[in-house]
């Protein structure tokens, strides 16, 4: 559990959003209403309260820099950053299908586990179960991030897309109403 008061070091994250979103310290900070000299040492040495990694997210509106601040904060979601494979959507692609090719050898597998009753599952058969939702999530990493670079060479946010996309998914049923809570 996250507490008020914590704080986190995003120096290198929060200075490389900025780049990307062409913002400047000095423009960060008079947008979210905090001192100079206060985000300057957020930016350079000092940990940044989580309430004002919140504000910065919000006003970046920066894809990648909030996939990193939940995996720092909440770890989930780790962003992919590698030295080893290229930014280029067709890379990513290729992730995707092979991630997607060794996840329908388990699938059979974890079809037939599940069509046992549940105390009838053995503890292996329950790791079997982990490891195929294990790659289920490596396939759906790989897609997010696939998506992200996508939606960067598009001048499109993620935050942005799914705002748009929500009508889509309340009216295919994928969600549901706030009325219907």
């Amino acid at each position: 559990m996250i507490t008020k008061g914590t704080s986190f070091y995003i120096q290198k994250d929060a200075r490389n959003a900025l780049k990307r979103q062409d913002l400047s310290q000095v423009g960060l900070s008079e947008i979210i209403g905090t001192k100079k000299t206060t985000l300057n040492r957020y930016m350079t040495d000092s940990p940044t309260p989580l309430e004002s990694i919140a504000q910065i997210a919000a006003v970046l509106d920066d894809g990648i820099f909030n996939q990193q601040m939940a995996n720092l904060v909440f770890k989930v979601m780790p962003v992919m950053e590698s030295d080893t494979f290229s930014q280029d959507p067709h890379v990513l692609e290729f992730l995707a299908n092979k991630e997607e090719a060794e996840r329908e050898q388990h699938q059979l597998e974890a079809l037939y586990i599940l069509s046992k009753r549940k105390e009838k599952m053995t503890r292996e058969d329950k790791r079997a179960l982990t490891r195929f939702a294990a790659e289920f999530l490596d396939e759906m990493l790989i897609e997010a991030k696939l998506v992200l670079s996508i939606l960067d060479r598009a001048d499109m946010t993620f935050s942005k897309l799914i705002s748009q996309r929500v009508h889509f998914w309340i009216q295919e049923g994928y969600l549901t109403r706030k009325d219907d809570f």
